[in-house]
């Protein structure tokens, strides 16, 4: 067996190997895709149809948080945001008494336009004035029910519309393009 000499022996182990490169090149892929899916999500909760869409997923926790509490559960719609609140003691009764449970911020270049004690289920739909019915509530009872409402959101030039919706009987929410 030859003998290496000493600069042989440098040259053999200095530099990275195929594999070490390529794992490199795959962890920034993986890095980049990572972030571009962040900055994309962000983009989207910005919009009045992102907003609408936390909206409705806050009003179907406070439903389900109503059912297994066994507690009234309160979303009170503002201009300046969403106050979420339960009443203090269980059952069907009407409460009379409510704690603070937790709150969202309108985005910065969306508006809460207007709100409606009714379900507006199409576009242009008797549609209220902006800043009619604020604030206004919407109350999600233990048996499922919840208060009939519409909330109507867009963004600073009116060109993103969209509308949510809360039925009385199920309790459910859902979000709608368009006022």
């Amino acid at each position: 067996m030859p003998l290496l000499t000493q600069s042989s022996r440098v040259s053999r182990e200095s530099g990275f190997t195929l594999t070490e490169l390529m794992v490199v090149v795959v962890l920034i892929g993986v890095l980049s895709a990572l972030a571009l899916a962040s900055i994309s999500t962000q983009r989207h909760a910005d919009t009045a149809s992102g907003f609408g869409d936390q909206i409705v997923a806050e009003a179907e926790t406070a439903r389900m948080r109503a059912a297994a509490t066994r507690k009234w559960q309160r979303m009170d719609v503002r201009s300046t945001g969403i106050y979420f609140w339960e009443a203090t003691t269980a059952g069907l009764s009407a409460p009379t008494s409510w704690v603070y449970v937790e709150s969202m911020s309108v985005p910065g270049h969306i508006k809460i336009a207007s709100f409606d004690a009714a379900t507006h289920l199409q576009s242009n739909d008797g549609v209220p004035a902006e800043g009619a019915g604020l604030p206004g509530a919407i109350d999600f009872s233990p048996d499922g029910q919840a208060t009939a409402a519409s909330v109507f959101i867009a963004d600073d030039n009116n060109r993103d519309k969209v509308r949510v919706i809360v039925y009385r009987a199920s309790g459910s929410a859902h979000k709608r393009g368009g006022w």
